[in-house]
């Protein structure tokens, strides 16, 4: 029995945009403590590239296991290698932040939200299912929430797959627009906002992948531009639509993005594609998840010990000198996790699966 489909080819390209989407969000959460980046819309808007994540992981899933999910063992072996992939380092950085509000008893440097660590919100987060929808529950480790969603994606995805394996693109096709629809109506304090915007994303990158299965790169080409095209659109949409204009950027966004993934997919030898090949791209690419999870360890850890020690972050220098330690700080620690926990658990996880299929 197979240990886990995989796509015949790796897309290193797309790898690389994980990356610098990742480091996109850290710099929008740095923002805060260097106001000219919020002048820069790349940079200000940065909250939208996890929109962009949520494109990518539909395309891979579609890519890898349109035809592997047929039965409930092939369902549980799915779910088991993706909570193998997402949790360990989802459990860890939960268990870091329950010990802030002792760290903020033991310096005097007040500012968390109590109601985070409540009982019912400390389950719902180890359980993943504090964005879905049920009530106002929050997100420990802040960008968790969207670890929560794409998990109740894969969940969408794999069971709908099972149940309508014969009319699963119409499934997605209608997904896509129902939840793009819910997006754009949703009042930015909906408790359905975030997994709307999540099943709206993940859908569009699972219809990458039916054209990119269904058609040639050459066909595709007739309609989809080269990647420089299709990022100057991208750019151009937040630099100039999103700030002119109440537009809703949770749905225009993801449209723009699966165009951007699309164009690197089937434009192998453009200068975009051979620069997101390199190898110390896609090693940012390889950590992202990483870098994402615990880019808030960082950022909290720093501004606190630069206050403790009386470091300036409210001047030119001092911010910029915060933010390049949070860069840095979030480097070693993506590293640290990546190997230590997200790649050790989600071998032992494959092996375990590869095991007990024999």
């Amino acid at each position: 029995m197979q240990l886990e489909a995989r796509p015949r080819e790796f897309f290193y390209q797309l790898e690389s945009l994980r990356g610098v989407a990742a480091l996109l969000v850290v710099s929008f959460h740095c923002a805060h403590y260097f106001p000219p980046f919020n002048d820069v819309m790349i940079f200000g808007k940065g909250y939208i590239m996890v929109d962009m994540f949520f494109v990518l992981s539909g395309f891979v899933i579609y890519h890898s296991y349109e035809n592997s999910i047929n039965n409930a063992a092939e369902l549980k072996r799915f779910i088991v290698l993706r909570l193998g992939r997402i949790y360990p380092l989802h459990f860890f950085t939960t268990i870091i932040w329950l010990f802030a509000p002792l760290i903020e008893y033991l310096t005097g440097d007040y500012g968390l939200n109590k109601s985070t660590f409540s009982f019912s919100n400390t389950i719902a987060n180890f359980l993943l299912i504090h964005n879905w929808g049920f009530e106002h529950f929050g997100a420990i480790n802040a960008p968790s929430w969207s670890i929560s969603t794409e998990f109740f994606a894969y969940l969408f995805f794999a069971c709908f797959l099972i149940i309508f394996k014969k009319n699963f693109k119409v499934v997605l096709y209608f997904t896509a627009l129902f939840c793009g629809a819910m997006v754009y109506t949703l009042h930015s304090d909906s408790q359905l906002l975030a997994l709307s915007r999540c099943l709206f994303s993940f859908s569009l990158g699972s219809i990458i992948g039916i054209l990119y299965k269904r058609f040639t790169k050459r066909e595709l080409m007739r309609f989809i531009p080269a990647p420089w095209v299709a990022l100057l659109i991208l750019i151009v949409a937040m630099e100039v639509l999103f700030r002119l204009y109440s537009l809703k950027e949770y749905v225009l966004f993801p449209i723009i993005s699966s165009l951007l993934i699309l164009s690197l997919l089937i434009y192998p030898k453009s200068i975009i594609v051979k620069g997101l090949q390199q190898p110390a791209l896609v090693k940012i690419g390889t950590l992202s998840y990483s870098i994402y999870m615990t880019h808030g360890i960082a950022i909290t850890f720093l501004v606190r010990l630069f206050h403790k020690l009386n470091i300036p972050i409210e001047t030119l220098s001092g911010s910029l000198f915060l933010i390049l330690c949070i860069f840095a700080f979030t480097y070693m620690l993506s590293v640290l996790t990546y190997k230590y926990i997200e790649k050790v658990f989600r071998d032992k996880i494959r092996n375990w699966i590869s095991t007990s299929s024999k």
